[in-house]
């Protein structure tokens, strides 16, 4: 009964989930409304356009609800949603559905020209994004290739979204408290249908008015205006020389549709007045279930704008396969003694080697169909060495150590040259008892890292710290032909090589930060081609085995 309302669950969190999701030919993404973002790419195709599309589609889903009050009433919910089960699925859904075609059709829009300079073939098989397209499009009457068009239709998006909403929150948030009765000119949706009644292009040219004469001054603002000059500044090209003179637009256009929404009795925030909210949000949220606390976290008013922008990449999680692959869980006596330790053995390219992984036991479980979990159910969230092999069968086997001396036990039971590689997460690496309890068994062994802890807070803990980094960036693929995007960070002159695994875009977002924010970061080819060979063991053994990987995996929601 347990293992059949635990796939209940799961089928609930799906539906709900699935409610604000991208699609193409090439994969396809969910957004779970308050943490996480998933992305499902087809085998082979991840640097495709199509690819790419889910990926910013789903970003921008989560952009809108992280930037506006109407967002932070869903993500709360959705909060609640997961701390306490199905009582707040009703709730949930209906809110979703109050704001489900104004975030389409941002999303759907900003997604096709950020990737593919709004090629509609890309959406040719799905006729309810061409749809959700249009229902953008149209609310503004010039060109869409206008940078301006774009900018024009976010504030509309975030105005639609930025009604009072969250003050009734704070007096109770049960399933059937008031907070979650939005009234009629308070949902986006129907904020959004207003607006395509009232705006014109005469609104437009004068609410554009308003920028010239505010950067009249600015010699980059002629670029905005000039028609030829707009082509060239499509969001997936414009310079970041631009930023500033963007965001002056923005607010001024903001305060124009605002205007619009106030005098037509659709009453509007300010531009970020939510985020003033945000606090009270959280301690709404913990006070109905303490089961939430810590799901929900409010913004850093020490980071720049820039710098949570950023933080939203942290929340992808690149899915490999449908689910997890079935794994039996073997003794390490009865891989030794029955399977004399061959089961131990890979082959990649001729190359015999040991792979295995240092990770919590709770992750194994997430990442694995694993035949006996009870047998390791026990030893809690302590990190603990996963050898990771194949029987006589083909079955993927897997064998838990959790004691430093079983693994020189392996070592001693290994043909002599067999090299063994151990791919360590960064969340146990910086386990300190664990580390001293297992350094002296880790000399001779090739470590690699693995990122799955939230890339903004790294970055900035190792720039703060003075920590010398250096990255390069690729694409590898397992045997099956399964990619990832990759990213290799070296923090310091002596520690492992730590990998990123995401897709290609939140790949270059990531590079691209270290850029333009870690003064000092150096870009270094080397740290791939000198070690390509021992990288593409560990890439191939993560792909073929691992079911998903993310960038916050110990972060939120994390069970210690």
């Amino acid at each position: 009964m347990e293992g059949a309302r635990d796939r209940a669950e799961g089928q609930l969190v799906e539906q709900v989930s699935s409610l604000l999701h991208g699609n193409s030919a090439s994969g396809a993404g969910a957004y779970n409304s308050f943490d996480r973002w998933t992305t499902s790419l087809r085998s082979g195709d991840l640097g495709s356009a199509s690819a790419r599309l889910v990926t910013v589609h789903e970003l921008m889903h989560a952009a809108l609800n992280e930037s506006t009050a109407f967002g932070s009433l869903v993500m709360a919910c959705a909060t609640l949603r997961q701390a306490e089960g199905e009582a707040f699925t009703a709730p949930l859904t209906r809110l979703i559905g109050q704001c489900r075609s104004v975030h389409e059709a941002f999303a759907t829009f900003q997604s096709l020209w950020v990737v593919a300079e709004g090629n509609l073939s890309y959406l040719e098989e799905y006729p309810r994004y061409v749809g959700w397209y249009r229902d953008a499009a149209d609310l503004v009457p010039l060109p869409d290739h206008f940078r301006r068009k774009e900018l024009m239709i976010e504030v509309a998006a975030r105005a639609s979204m930025q009604a009072p909403v969250l003050e009734r929150l704070a007096a109770g948030a049960s399933p059937n408290d008031q907070a979650w009765a939005v009234p009629r000119l308070q949902r986006p949706d129907e904020r959004f249908a207003l607006l395509h009644a009232l705006v014109d292009g005469a609104f437009w040219n004068r609410a554009w008015t308003t920028c010239q004469v505010a950067l009249s001054d600015n010699p980059l603002f002629a670029a905005l205006t000039d028609a030829d000059n707009d082509v060239r500044l499509r969001a997936s090209t414009y310079d970041a020389q631009f930023s500033d003179a963007i965001a002056v637009c923005t607010k001024l256009l903001y305060a124009q549709v605002s205007a619009l929404l106030d005098a037509h009795d659709a009453p509007t925030l300010g531009f970020d007045e939510n985020r003033e909210s945000a606090a009270a949000v959280v301690r709404a949220v913990e006070a109905a279930s303490p089961r939430a606390r810590g799901l929900l976290v409010p913004p850093d008013s020490t980071r720049s704008l820039k710098e949570e922008w950023f933080d939203l990449w942290d929340r992808e999680r690149l899915i490999v396969r449908e689910r997890p692959r079935r794994a039996h869980l073997l003794s390490l006596e009865e891989a030794v003694r029955t399977h004399r330790a061959t089961v131990f053995l890979s082959d990649k390219d001729g190359q015999l080697h040991v792979f295995g992984t240092v990770r919590p036991t709770f992750r194994l479980l997430e990442q694995f169909d694993i035949d006996r979990p009870e047998r390791i159910a026990t030893l809690g969230n302590t990190p603990v060495v996963t050898l990771c092999g194949l029987d006589r069968d083909g079955v993927l086997c897997l064998t838990v150590l959790d004691q430093p001396h079983q693994l020189a036990d392996v070592r001693r039971s290994l043909p002599r040259g067999i090299t063994v590689h151990l791919n360590i997460s960064l969340a146990a690496l910086g386990d300190d008892v664990w580390r001293r309890q297992w350094q002296r068994r880790l000399k001779k062994i090739k470590l690699t890292g693995l990122l799955d802890l939230p890339a903004a807070v790294q970055f900035d803990l190792w720039r703060r710290t003075g920590e010398p980094l250096s990255f390069a960036q690729g694409t590898l693929q397992d045997m099956n032909g399964e990619q990832a995007d990759l990213l290799v960070l070296k923090v310091g002159s002596f520690g492992p090589p730590i990998l990123v695994i995401c897709t290609a875009v939140t790949g270059h977002a990531l590079s691209q930060y270290l850029r333009d924010s870690y003064p000092g970061a150096r870009h270094n080819k080397s740290l791939i081609n000198d070690r390509m060979t021992d990288i593409e063991l560990v890439t191939s053994h993560l792909l073929s085995e691992e079911c998903f990987f993310d960038l916050s995996a110990y972060h939120q929601g994390d069970p210690t």
